[in-house]
């Protein structure tokens, strides 16, 4: 197998941060009661309202899917599997548009995550990178 470029290990890495915390968030929305709690106190924008409610429960469901899937992805990249390079890359993009339509919204702090998922996407996409993944 080709040796991994340096830069997966750090994709990987900052994959597995964010499966984890959308894991946690996920579950937060299901457990009452626990230090989980916090979370909610936090984020301003996040509402403890949502907490047992359908809405909640739907979006804590997509929270601990998403996470599964950051996870797996994350390995994934570890082990240069090529559907996990297309799940980060379609991830990415997904979270890019995001951001793009916050900042077209008026909310300019979300330029930081645009750049971010650009930055990652162009190197994800460098030839030595695809090569590794054998795209």
């Amino acid at each position: 197998m080709e040796k991994r470029p340096i830069g997966i290990s750090f994709v990987s890495v900052l994959v597995f941060v964010v499966a984890l915390i959308s894991l946690v968030v996920g579950i937060s929305l299901f457990v009452v009661g626990t230090p989980l709690d916090l979370l909610w106190t936090v984020k301003s924008s996040l509402s403890l309202s949502i907490r047992g409610t359908l809405v909640g429960n739907i979006f804590g469901i997509f929270l601990l899917l998403l996470g599964t899937v950051l996870m797996a992805s994350g390995y994934g990249l570890l082990k240069g599997n090529k559907i996990a390079w297309w799940a980060v890359i379609v991830i990415f993009m997904v979270n890019a548009v995001g951001d793009l339509a916050s900042v077209i919204m008026g909310n300019i702090d979300s330029i930081s995550g645009v750049i971010i998922v650009g930055i990652l996407v162009l190197y994800l996409t460098r030839p030595h990178v695809r090569s590794y993944f054998k795209i």
